[in-house]
């Protein structure tokens, strides 16, 4: 089980409604494997998860405050390039933080 995943494979091993059949693989690993320890399901996906997913383009791991709009509008960014320089701005970990 823990070195295990899901086929599409034609002709099918089995006979129809031996087994259970989903849409996805990506339905098949969750319904049947998981809880999966070893992730081999999710590992064969097109696009498997990651345990360290990438920021999105443009957005950065540190929030600063933004002083470039009004107090009562303004709130916290984590936009890159970064409008100052490094130490200008206090930064925080989280938006919260900020």
């Amino acid at each position: 089980w823990s070195d295990a995943g899901c086929k599409s494979d034609l002709p099918l091993p089995f006979n129809r409604g031996d087994r259970p059949e989903y849409d996805t693989q990506l339905d098949c690993c969750k319904a049947a494997y998981g809880g999966q320890a070893s992730g081999k399901c999710l590992s064969e996906l097109a696009s498997p998860p990651t345990t360290s997913p990438t920021m999105a383009g443009g957005v950065g791991l540190l929030w600063y405050p933004d002083y470039s709009t009004a107090w009562s509008d303004a709130g916290c960014k984590s936009d890159l390039p970064l409008p100052f320089n490094r130490g200008d701005r206090p930064e925080y970990d989280t938006q919260l933080d900020c």
